[in-house]
């Protein structure tokens, strides 16, 4: 498959999808062990600059921050902007409804059932709910920070939001799962090819300027194995900004997204790449990738986001094989997914 036709599948699903206060409020959801908190704008407005265990504000890149914030500035360090990008990212959170909180309410006791019938243990004991405005990445964009599942507020409005919401939000629920157990995120990724490198990755600068960092699958610490003829090499995904600098003429986020596959050298841990960021990596290779990941979503841009989308049909579907929407390879997939989720 072209490059040029995964980037388009990538943008996508990236539109579609593709994310504290002690303060509680009294119409929050408590079921089994799990509650689910409603965050005012105040609460929320730390909440997006905080919980960052994954290390999401040590990497966003100067590009990144300057796509969000529409800035043609030049920043004087990523420090400066770092500063600008937190200050604006508390402006961008909203106070909820009354309907709102009424809909996202039956939508997460229907998800905290099809979870706990598939295994009560693996739904989080703490979700909590930032409503936010779609300036910085846009409209239908979702994402996780912490135990915080962002939802943007056009999503809300629109008709049959329940049908919309409820699948999105297993596919956030599962980051949350995901980044804290670190077991079962390692037998997920192994099931679509992915594995941990167990090396401290030597990025070149050229790379990490252009970074642009998905809030939901912010790690490089798992490669996926391909293969051309007799060679062999270890590869992982990035998305990179294809244009240096922010211009107003383009200012959608994902006008400026590229993803592609990087090789990893296993003896300096360094990852490679060509002039202009092309990657090392041989057109042979790409469908040893596909072949991996199965082809149930187009959303490749992190495993994380691969195996969400894979979890949301282990959880949904009462009888996995049976249906025509999978491939044979994609329904083995879910349902060898299921089963790990099960036995968990």
């Amino acid at each position: 498959m072209s490059k040029s036709a995964i980037l388009l599948w990538i943008l996508c699903m990236l539109f579609l999808v593709s994310c504290r206060s002690n303060k509680v409020q009294s119409d929050n959801i408590a079921s089994e062990n799990t509650v689910v908190t409603y965050l005012d704008s105040l609460s929320a407005s730390k909440a997006i600059v905080e919980g960052d265990e994954d290390g999401f504000f040590d990497k966003i890149s100067i590009i990144d921050i300057a796509i969000q914030l529409k800035s043609e500035k030049e920043y004087a360090s990523r420090e400066e902007a770092l500063v600008e990008y937190k200050s604006y990212l508390r402006t961008e959170v909203m106070n909820w409804t009354d309907s709102e909180k009424i809909l996202l309410n039956g939508i997460f006791d229907s998800i905290k059932m099809q979870i706990q019938r598939v295994n009560p243990s693996l739904m989080p004991d703490d979700i909590r709910l930032v409503k936010i405005r779609t300036n910085h990445y846009g409209p239908d964009v979702y994402y996780t920070r912490g135990k915080n599942i962002m939802i943007p507020e056009n999503a809300l409005y629109r008709q049959a939001a329940r049908e919309m919401l409820e699948p999105v939000m297993i596919h956030e629920t599962f980051h949350i799962i995901s980044r804290y157990d670190k077991p079962l995120r390692e037998k997920i990724y192994a099931l679509i090819g992915f594995f941990p490198h167990l090396k401290t990755l030597d990025i070149p600068k050229t790379i990490t300027d252009m970074w642009l960092t998905n809030p939901d699958g912010i790690s490089t610490d798992y490669y996926i194995q391909l293969t051309d003829g007799e060679s062999s090499t270890k590869a992982i995904p990035l998305i990179l900004s294809n244009k240096a600098n922010f211009t107003l003429v383009n200012p959608s986020f994902f006008s400026y997204l590229q993803f592609d596959l990087f090789e990893l050298d296993e003896s300096t841990g360094k990852l490679l790449h060509g002039d202009n960021l092309v990657t090392t990596l041989t057109d042979g290779m790409m469908p040893g990738f596909f072949e991996q990941i199965k082809d149930n979503t187009q959303y490749i841009i992190h495993p994380d986001e691969i195996a969400a989308d894979n979890f949301i049909y282990a959880i949904t579907r009462s009888n996995i094989t049976d249906s025509k929407m999978f491939s044979e390879e994609g329904a083995d997939l879910v349902e060898r997914l299921y089963w790990v989720l099960q036995e968990n």
